[in-house]
C-alpha cells in the first residue's frame, strides 16, 4: 500500500487530537469546561514529508506544521506509523505528538482498517496527554481529510467523572 494513501487514510483520525493544542479553553485545566465547549480544531500539513512507497508491513514516520483557522503555523507534529497487512485490508497504527509554540504539547495515538487502499474520510482517536498548558489533557481526538497529507484535527477533552 502506498505511504502516502495510509498516511491520507489515518491521519483523517487523528487531526482532532491536534486541534485540543490551539484551543485557549484548554490553558485552564482548572476550569470545568464541557467537550462541547472545549472542542478545537486545528489543521495538520504533513504535505511535505508522506511516504513515496510502498508501507505494507513497515513502517514510516512524518512530521508537518500545525496551522490555526487563519492558516498561521503555530507549532508542529511529529507521527510514526506501523502499517501491518491483514486477511480485511491493512491495519495502521500511528502515535503522534503536536507542539504548540509557547503552550505545550498534546499526545494522541489513532488506527484505522485501509482495506483495498480505501481509508476512511475520518477517523477517531484518544488524546494521550499533554504537557504546559495542557498539562494532564486526556480525550478524543477527530481527524478529516482535507486533501493528501492535510489534515483538520479536532480535539475534545475528556469530561471529569
Amino acid at each position: 500500500m502506498l505511504r502516502s494513501v495510509l498516511l491520507k487514510r489515518v491521519v483523517t483520525g487523528s487531526a482532532a487530537a491536534l486541534a485540543l493544542a490551539a484551543a485557549p479553553c484548554l490553558a485552564t485545566a482548572a476550569s470545568a469546561v464541557t467537550p462541547s465547549e472545549a472542542a478545537q480544531t486545528v489543521t495538520l500539513d504533513f504535505s511535505q514529508d508522506q511516504p513515496a512507497g510502498d508501507t505494507a508491513d513497515g513502517s514510516f514516520a512524518e512530521h508537518g506544521a500545525v496551522l490555526d483557522a487563519n492558516g498561521t503555523t503555530i507549532g508542529g507534529a511529529v507521527m510514526s506509523c506501523n502499517d501491518t497487512s491483514g486477511q480485511s485490508g491493512d491495519v495502521v497504527y500511528c502515535t503522534g505528538m503536536v507542539s504548540i509554540t509557547g503552550s505545550g504539547a498534546i499526545g494522541f495515538q489513532v488506527g484505522s482498517l485501509v482495506a483495498n487502499d480505501q481509508g476512511p474520510a475520518s477517523t477517531e482517536g484518544i488524546v494521550t496527554g499533554g504537557t504546559g498548558e495542557y498539562d494532564g489533557l486526556t480525550g478524543a481526538v477527530h481527524f478529516t481529510t482535507v486533501r493528501d497529507g492535510v489534515y483538520t484535527a479536532q480535539f475534545v477533552p475528556a469530561t471529569a467523572g
